[in-house]
Order: structure tokens, then sequence, then C-alpha cells
């Protein structure tokens, strides 16, 4: 085990630290993940979920991923790996997508909504502003 001596209250600050990964608390504290863990075990405190918190996801995530928009997309757009947008689906109790499924595009799927009226995205907001700047 490492001698540095690093303050409990530091190990403890930096080990529950919700939007640290492991490894950045590790690094944080000047330990590698390992040497943290080992520490944080010999302390008694909980141990960590896996990866990185959930996402901040758009309000209409679940109607994009019942629609089929692709993971790609959906991934490009919360600004994650594809592999985090099927953990997210799958953790909230979305419907797996078998081998073969066939997607669309986000931007099919923006298309789709404009035309039924529902989705209020930038193009929409965009076109309300040009209205009311030409009303005013």
């Amino acid at each position: 085990m490492s001698d540095k001596r690093i303050p409990l209250a530091a190990i403890r600050r930096a080990w529950l630290d919700p939007d640290l990964t492991a490894h950045e608390a590790a690094a944080q504290i000047g330990l590698s993940r390992v040497h943290l863990q080992r520490r944080v075990k010999a302390l008694g405190l909980p141990r960590r979920k896996d990866g990185r918190p959930l996402p901040a996801l758009p309000p209409e995530f679940e109607a994009m991923w019942r629609a089929g928009v692709s993971g790609a997309d959906l991934a490009r757009l919360i600004g994650r790996a594809r592999s985090c947008v099927t953990r997210t689906a799958r953790l909230r109790g979305l419907p797996l997508r078998r081998p073969g499924f066939q997607s669309i595009t986000l931007a099919a799927w923006r298309v789709a909504q404009l035309d039924r009226g529902h989705w209020r995205g930038t193009l929409s907001d965009a076109g309300n502003r040009e209205d009311a700047h030409a009303q005013g």
C-alpha cells in the first residue's frame, strides 16, 4: 500500500463525490485508482456505482427511443457513447432493440414531429422568433 499521508477527509470527499469517476477521484488526491480503492475498503466506505452518472437527457428521449431514432444519433445528442444510450434506455425500462432493428435518423424524427406539430426544438423556436419579430 502507498505510504502517502492523505487526510481521511480528502479520501472520503473524493470517493463520495458522485460527479467523479474512481480514476478522477484517485487523481484528485494523488493516488492510483487501485490504491484509493484499497484505502476506501480499509475505511469501510461504501462501494461506488460503476461508471459515470446517467447523462442529462432531453425530455423527448423516451419518445425518440420508442420511435427508433438511431443510438448513434442519440449518443451525439447527449454527448456520450452509444453504449451509454443503450444502458440508459435499459435502466429506464425502455424496450430492447434486437439485431437487425431498423432505426431512423434524428433528423427524420424531428421532421416527423414538425409535421405533427409536436416538436418544440430549435427549428420551431427560430420560426416563432421570426414571426414575433415580423409582428413587432
